[in-house]
């Protein structure tokens, strides 16, 4: 007679995963507001109008405990024009002995502040943002931290134009970007 592995029920599955979690995160320390305040640049190809374009933005997070902090991002940046974007967050943190590691997604929207001085453009329209970063965060008192990033950027700008000949019509542009990032972190 064959045995067979001892197979654990999904019941029993499903409710020890979660009471794990639980246990990890009610151990945390670190719950609280936190706030990240970065410069960079968008490093693109160098056929690009701006190869590697300043990036300012700050990022208003929840830390609600040790590994996890949804926020949202503003800021400016400079595509092809100045852009406000404007997108929700999530971070993950993996603490180790004195700094920290976090991965960090992004998604939301890149709203045109001005109309760039191409010929032909009647309006800018901005558009969809959405990135992906890694980085450290090294302490350097009790409430404040240095924050090292790098990251990928997706960029899409939209784009009303006009030709005498053509007539009016939209061009949509999209950017990949290569971020890099330093600033601080007060939490």
């Amino acid at each position: 007679m064959a045995t067979h592995p001892k197979v654990i029920p999904m019941k029993r599955l499903l409710v020890f995963i979660p009471a794990l979690l639980l246990m990890l995160t009610s151990s945390a320390q670190n719950a609280g507001y936190m706030n990240f305040t970065t410069f960079g640049i968008l490093a693109g190809t160098s056929s690009d109008k701006n190869p590697a374009p300043l990036s300012v933005t700050m990022e208003h997070n929840y830390r609600f405990n040790n590994t996890l902090a949804p926020g949202i991002m503003m800021g400016i940046e400079q595509l092809n024009e100045n852009l406000m974007p404007v997108a929700l967050n999530l971070k993950l943190f993996v603490p180790a002995r004195r700094c920290s590691f976090f991965f960090a997604g992004l998604g939301g929207y890149s709203v045109s502040l001005e109309k760039p001085g191409t010929e032909g453009i009647r309006k800018a329209r901005g558009g969809v943002l959405a990135g992906l970063e890694t980085g450290l965060l090294v302490p350097v008192n009790g409430c404040s931290s240095v924050v090292i990033a790098i990251g990928y950027r997706y960029n899409e700008l939209n784009y009303d134009l006009e030709d005498w000949w053509v007539g009016n019509y939209e061009r949509k542009m999209t950017l990949n970007r290569f971020s890099c990032r330093i600033g601080i972190s007060i939490h």
